[in-house]
């Protein structure tokens, strides 16, 4: 659902900026966000309470349970986060600007929050921690950055925006 929710943000940008209404496609974005950071963070909300007993329906290993419910406890703490990058990635392509969130996903999810996840559980010797304990790269997440770039973008700094 969070990603139809972003899908029909970027439908509502595009076709309010076709029209010539990019305080509509503003808006637009705004509340599919709002919608969107409100249903994932229930949803994270309700694996966090219910993490162990999720865990428990795929396994009986203690050692495999222990890491599948502390994994979804903290992956569900991103959760928020998750919904606004979504929402603004769809943003960005709604207006037809592919190249942004492009950039944005690789530098923060593969040159950010997977050497991390790497360093801590290799060198830094935390092993199998050592991924889950990179939830603060979490706010290196795409959305916490895109939000800087399109709210530059707002402000005129996008040949895209400007129609050139």
């Amino acid at each position: 659902m969070a990603s139809r929710v972003a899908n029909a943000g970027a439908t509502l940008v595009g076709q309010n900026l076709g029209a010539g209404h990019p305080d509509r496609a503003e808006a637009s974005v705004r509340i599919a966000t709002k919608y969107n950071v409100i249903f994932l963070s229930v949803v994270g909300v309700l694996f966090v309470i219910f993490a162990r007993p999720l865990a428990g329906i795929f396994t009986t290993d203690p050692e495999v349970f222990h890491h599948a419910s502390r994994a979804l406890w903290v992956v569900s703490l991103g959760f928020p986060l998750f919904a606004i990058g979504m929402c603004l990635e769809g943003a960005f392509n709604g207006a037809g600007d592919t190249r942004t969130p492009t950039r944005l996903n690789f530098y923060c999810l593969w040159l950010c929050q997977v050497s991390l996840a790497w360093l801590l559980a290799k060198p830094l010797g935390l092993g199998r921690d050592g991924h889950l304990h990179r939830g603060a790269s979490l706010l290196l997440d795409p959305g916490t950055v895109e939000r800087s770039a399109l709210s530059s973008a707002a402000n005129g700094s996008c040949r895209k925006c400007e129609g050139s």
